[in-house]
């Protein structure tokens, strides 16, 4: 822990900051007790407060009880039991400090960092400091290990496997004429994901204008495939391991010889724009210029505007993967919040442009992509380039 605070402490003497204020009430800081490497096990019943200032020695801010759960962070500590005695100790903690950095987003515009509820904000404000936001300093801090880019790439390699089963499961089952719902093949492919290893998993089977629902939520039973009918499966997963990360991958297919002409073309525009946005920010990378996450998604959004579909591309363009599946890091989106974090090496997120059409079918094609810590630009699953038609041609 004493080298992740020389490293605070140096980025904080960058950006001209005071100190790192981390505040948490029972967990709702999920990012404080991440980076603080509390223990998932650890008893946090009441506030606290970490201060790493820009220069000297580091404060812990907790009540009388509890004393374990901090045990392993270096520096000294302010001890209060009642409401009286926990203000002084903010007040004497911030003593001097002009900027400070929390888990804060102004107006909430990036609600993933957005932890630190309002009254705390107050508080922290009547000691006379500004409060900016830790978004980027989190970025430059918590870039993934090699261990858990590993971790990444064998998640996203079970996830291929799994597509490549269920793919031929399903078109068995056509040539026999057996019954196929959304529901087995939901279960299948928990199945699979389970034998394969992961610790958790998410799998989403929609068949026909189920498909143009993002989120749709399979009942059991769910709808029964017929001949010619339009299959869209999303599925991530993550393996063992408390720093595991997240994969995420989606893909569409027909159960017929071939797609239909619009299909054709819907498909050919998502993959369009998905290639774009991969590729802008491989350029912005090998000319080492900063790529944002709404920019990423602006080239994205923009190509399927162009086509006059952008009303029915419902969501951001990709969203960090971490050992959340959708983690804290940088989004590519423009749409849902305007995010300004750049995409930085030793990250991973998606890219999954989509058109969802009502009554009809949705097309979403979804990579999982990192970024290495050498700032080359990998897609880690093994994609899809055409409509996979699940009766073979004769």
């Amino acid at each position: 822990m004493e080298e992740k605070i020389i490293q605070v402490q140096s980025a904080l003497q960058r950006a001209g900051w005071d100190g790192w204020l981390f505040y948490d009430f029972r967990r709702s800081n999920d990012i404080a007790c991440e980076f603080l490497q509390i223990a998932p096990e650890a008893l946090l019943t009441r506030r606290f407060f970490y201060w790493i200032p820009a220069r000297g020695e580091s404060v812990r801010v907790r009540h009388a009880i509890e004393g374990q759960a901090l045990a392993h962070l270096p520096g000294k500590e302010l001890l209060y039991r009642s409401w009286q005695q926990y203000e002084w100790a903010i007040a004497t903690l911030l003593s001097g400090a002009q900027i400070v950095a929390m888990e804060y987003s102004p107006e909430n515009a990036l609600p993933y960092v957005s932890k630190v509820d309002a009254g705390t904000v107050e508080l922290v404000r009547r000691c006379g400091a500004s409060i900016v936001s830790s978004a980027e300093l989190l970025l430059q801090l918590s870039r993934l290990t090699c261990e858990q880019l590993q971790s990444h790439y064998a998640a996203a390699a079970l996830l291929d496997s799994a597509m490549i089963d269920i793919w031929g499961y399903i078109s068995s089952a056509l040539e026999k004429r057996e019954l196929i719902t959304e529901w087995q093949l939901q279960q299948r492919l928990k199945s699979l994901l389970e034998q394969g290893g992961a610790a958790e998993y998410e799998v989403l089977c929609a068949f026909n204008d189920h498909s143009a629902n993002p989120h749709y939520c399979c009942e059991e039973g769910g709808a029964a495939l017929a001949l010619g009918d339009w299959v869209l499966i999303d599925i991530s997963c993550r393996l063992t391991g408390s720093q595991a990360i997240w994969a995420d991958i989606t893909r569409v297919a027909v159960a017929d010889k071939r797609p239909t002409a619009k299909q054709q073309q819907i498909f050919s525009l998502v993959n369009s724009a998905r290639h774009a946005t991969l590729e802008l920010i491989r350029t912005r990378l090998e000319e080492g210029k900063v790529i944002r996450g709404y920019e990423a998604d602006a080239c994205c959004r923009a190509l399927i505007e162009k086509a006059g579909y952008g009303d029915y591309f419902l969501h951001r363009t990709g969203h960090n993967l971490g050992r959340q599946l959708h983690g804290n890091g940088t989004h590519l989106d423009d749409l849902e919040s305007h995010d300004t974090r750049p995409l930085l090496p030793a990250s991973c997120f998606t890219i999954e442009p989509g058109i969802y059409l009502p009554g009809e079918w949705g097309v979403r094609l979804e990579w999982s992509v990192v970024i290495t810590r050498e700032a080359d630009l990998l897609v880690t699953d093994a994609g899809q380039e055409e409509i996979i038609a699940l009766i073979p041609l004769e």
